[in-house]
Order: C-alpha cells, then structure tokens, then sequence
C-alpha cells in the first residue's frame, strides 16, 4: 500500500563529494517550488538531511518533506 496518497515526486540531493553536487545557489528551491506549484508534494529520499564538513554544509532544499533516513526505496 502507498504511505503517500497525493502525487509526490521524489529528489535526492547530497553527494559523496562537494564537487559532485548541483552547486547552483537557488537551483534546489526553485525546481522544489515549481513541482509544489504543479500540485506535487516533494519528498528529499537522501539518507543524510545534512551532509558536509567544516565551513561547507549542504541541507535538504527549503520547502521539501524530509523523508531522509536509512529508510529501503519502498518505503
């Protein structure tokens, strides 16, 4: 059975390092508002909410539903 009833899309934002992440400032926000805006609930599915170290931290995007954890994709 589906745990989520409405349309959601789901994104995964963090990487194993600084250089493999979409270092665009308002690129998350602004892809997270447009499918909010289309009716779509967003879920961050990334195993870490945060991730990072020293100076440079990286979060889940504003506006997107922590579903982070070390969850299996069915859930």
């Amino acid at each position: 059975p589906r745990t989520v009833r409405e349309p959601y899309v789901c994104i995964a934002t963090q990487s194993t390092c600084q250089a493999k992440y979409w270092n665009n400032g308002t690129g998350w926000s602004e892809v997270v508002a447009h499918l909010k805006s289309l009716g779509y609930r967003v879920l961050c599915i990334d195993r870490e909410a945060h991730y990072g170290q020293g100076f440079v931290w990286n979060h889940i995007p504003w506006g997107a539903e922590d579903f982070t954890g070390r969850l299996p994709l069915q859930e």
